[in-house]
């Protein structure tokens, strides 16, 4: 009942609103208000529209809320490469949650190339040549080590396993992607320890990677892994690598998204916090020792 405060809510002039009122009153062909000396009052046909008006405008301001807070009520969607889902990402993740307790998050493992541009995901996290057309690419880790790994008790067991030449005594354990794809091959293994031609006794083919290690961990043979996936068992000696024998490949891990997906504060949110882990493992393997899941609650946000 107040054109003065209603100016003041709109931040125009008393007058601009008395503008239009009187434009709303001459549409509608009857009179709204009595102007009286310092105040308003609603006509009897102002009262008949308030009650209608009111209740159009209070959903009309919820369904613009509700519209203006839907990326805060879904959830942020990462498609990742399996493997590094369950070696890398997940004994991590509980630090990004304590630092984003109000951001809901679907880990989404999965080697399916993701539709960035128009499907739901948000990130993808893949394993690859980092060359990812009309695409936003962050480098995680580029240019993987690969090294053979086993179990401890296989590697003290009562078959030796002193020299390269010993492998061919022992269970290998292949992926089916090998040799042509991702550059993970025994061959390629043997040639960097000076051997030709594959050495082994039988083989084991597994579909991802983290299996692979697992069946190594479990004693049933000798796997490929790259150095970044193997680091968390290496360093609580539930894994051994086997001789000064590694060679690297051309693939490495990427963050994936779209321009348009970054405005999302939740996309930005997991993207600087991935990327800074990420750069405190790089940091730390130059020294020979990658972030552990206890060291990577000393990550901060930016």
């Amino acid at each position: 009942m107040s054109f003065k405060a209603a100016a003041e809510e709109l931040n125009v002039s008393p007058s601009a609103v008395g503008h239009l009122i009187s434009g709303l009153e001459n549409y509608l062909g009857t009179k709204l208000f009595r102007r009286l000396n310092r105040t308003v009052e609603l006509t009897r046909d102002g009262s008949i529209l308030l009650p209608g008006l009111t209740a159009g405008f209070r959903r009309l301001a919820t369904t613009l809320s509700d519209f203006q807070k839907r990326d805060r009520d879904l959830p942020l969607i990462v498609s990742v490469e399996p493997s590094f889902a369950t070696k890398w990402l997940m004994p991590r993740f509980e630090n990004f949650r304590s630092l984003h307790p109000d951001i809901t998050i679907r880990i989404d493992p999965t080697h399916a190339v993701a539709d960035l541009h128009h499907g739901d995901v948000d990130i993808a996290l893949r394993f690859g040549s980092g060359r990812f057309p009309g695409l936003e690419v962050d480098t995680l880790f580029a240019n993987q080590e690969i090294i053979a790994v086993c179990s401890p008790e296989l590697l003290h067991g009562e078959i030796a396993l002193q020299t390269p030449e010993d492998l061919s005594r022992h269970t290998l354990i292949h992926r089916p992607s090998e040799p042509s794809q991702y550059d993970l091959s025994w061959d390629l293994w043997f040639r960097a320890a000076g051997i030709e031609g594959v050495l082994e006794k039988t083989a084991l083919v597994v579909g991802y990677e983290d299996f692979a290690v697992l069946a190594a961990l479990q004693g049933q043979g000798i796997a490929l892994a790259t150095h970044l996936l193997a680091a968390d068992d290496l360093a609580a000696g539930r894994l051994v690598k086997l001789f000064d024998v590694s060679y690297r490949t051309s693939f490495g891990y990427y963050l994936v998204t779209t321009v348009d997906k970054l405005r999302n504060p939740k996309v930005k949110a997991f993207r600087d916090w991935i990327l800074e882990l990420a750069a405190n493992d790089r940091a730390r393997s130059e020294y020979g020792v990658l972030a552990t899941p206890q060291d990577s609650s000393s990550a901060t946000a930016f």
